[in-house]
């Protein structure tokens, strides 16, 4: 039988609404309904039957329910006699199987007469079967879908070191996504590792050293010695890190300026102005790397056809007397007389090399510039031998770097007056001098 009365429409459910006319009417009918709607077809069956006495009432059916109609129909006609009926409807319940399942996210449900395929959400899923009593039979089932977990780690190690990533020990920079089970529930966990490997960073620096200074570093603690210092030491991400430092230690500079000027006459140039007597001038500077800079103004005020004196040690060569060559580098220690016309007269300087001044030098290795001082625009030539990858820098006496060039024989015209440091360094060495530019 199919599952609804209205698709079994046959000669019995006829021949019995036959049987209820007056002629044939039997005492005792009984219909079994499987839904409201089967209603509307007894109720064309039996309306012949139906008057104010009588009538069959969807609303009045509840499943599981056996509900009797006794009704009474007058004979049409004399010769009949008057009969009467009972209607007995059994209204069978439509039956209702619930089922739970719980699943993981992707899996298929075909169980129950279900067909789920990769599942990603939880829901209630409704199919109708037919029963054992030929009634609809709906089976309910809720459903629960466990989502996959999905983790994201993000690692950090240093250059050298591993990170093992479910049984594999990874070195390099990794994204890797693995798939894992769940002890809880048994459904898939999926894990993305996020590895970052720091390298081991090399750094390399300077410091420069005043007489009296220090620089800490590493391992080395204070160090006041010139030399190159390599230490690893721990960066900011606690991994290795490689650094070098190179150490250069100065003195503090002394620089001789010598000038003359006639009698009457004042000398102003650089850090001395309005001055008109014989003597020494010195001014403190701060040198290039910070040390203490001395520079002193040798001032000789001569009459006409006047003769000067002055010493000088073989380090402070060549002798320059207002931009003036008089003694070249490489003069030997002894007296040496040179004429100078300074317009009001010839002067006579008479020079000894040899015996010290006292003057320090600014570094063991002495940079010698001819001439010097110089005047603004005027170039001075750097006299000696250099390795090939010495560089030369131009410094002014605040520290700003004004000149720097890989040609180191030539320093060119400065714009301005003042006190300049020129410096050639190279790999192994270091050489330091001041410039006057008048």
């Amino acid at each position: 039988m199919g599952k609804r009365l209205t698709e079994n429409l046959s000669s019995m459910y006829i021949g019995a609404a036959n049987r209820l006319k007056p002629k044939k009417a039997r005492n005792r009918i009984v219909a079994y309904v499987e839904s409201y709607d089967d209603v509307a077809f007894w109720r064309s069956v039996f309306a012949d039957f139906e008057d104010e006495n009588f009538s069959i009432d969807a609303y009045d059916l509840i499943p599981g329910d056996t509900t009797v109609y006794g009704f009474y129909k007058q004979a049409s006609k004399a010769t009949e006699l008057d009969k009467s009926a009972t209607l007995v409807l059994n209204v069978l319940s439509e039956s209702v199987m619930t089922f739970n399942a719980t699943i993981c996210e992707g899996e298929d449900y075909t169980l129950d007469n279900f067909n789920i395929l990769n599942a990603t959400a939880s829901g209630v899923y409704k199919q109708k079967l037919q029963g054992a009593n030929t009634c609809d039979s709906v089976v309910v089932l809720n459903l629960t879908v466990i989502p996959s977990q999905r983790t994201e780690i993000t690692q950090t190690i240093c250059q050298g070191d591993y990170y093992e990533f479910n049984g594999v020990k990874y070195y390099t920079n990794t994204i890797k996504t693995d798939t894992l089970s769940s002890v809880i529930t048994g459904c898939d966990s999926i894990v993305t590792l996020y590895l970052t490997v720091n390298a081991i960073l090399e750094g390399e620096e300077e410091a420069h050293l005043c007489p009296g200074e220090f620089v800490e570093f590493g391992k080395f603690g204070q160090i006041t010695q010139a030399g190159t210092y390599v230490d690893t030491v721990k960066n900011a991400l606690m991994c290795d890190s490689v650094a070098t430092l190179n150490v250069y230690t100065h003195d503090n500079v002394a620089t001789m300026v010598r000038a003359a000027i006639c009698q009457g006459e004042s000398y102003s140039q650089a850090n001395w102005a309005g001055l008109t007597k014989a003597g020494e001038y010195p001014v403190k500077l701060e040198s290039v790397w910070g040390c203490d800079s001395v520079v002193t103004l040798r001032l000789m005020v001569a009459g006409a056809d006047q003769t000067i004196y002055d010493k000088i040690a073989v380090e402070e060569l060549p002798y320059v007397l207002n931009d003036q060559e008089l003694l070249p580098i490489g003069t030997t220690d002894g007296v040496y007389t040179k004429l100078i016309d300074l317009g009001c007269g010839t002067i006579t300087a008479v020079i000894t090399v040899g015996e010290s001044t006292g003057v320090a030098n600014v570094f063991s290795n002495t940079l010698a510039l001819a001439p010097n001082s110089v005047a603004v625009g005027q170039e001075t030539s750097v006299i000696g031998s250099f390795a090939a990858d010495a560089v030369l820098e131009v410094y002014q006496s605040t520290g700003a770097l004004v000149y720097r060039s890989l040609e180191v024989n030539t320093v060119p015209g400065m714009s301005t007056a003042g006190v300049y440091v020129v410096v050639v360094k190279s790999a192994n060495q270091l050489y330091q001098s001041m410039l006057i530019v008048q």
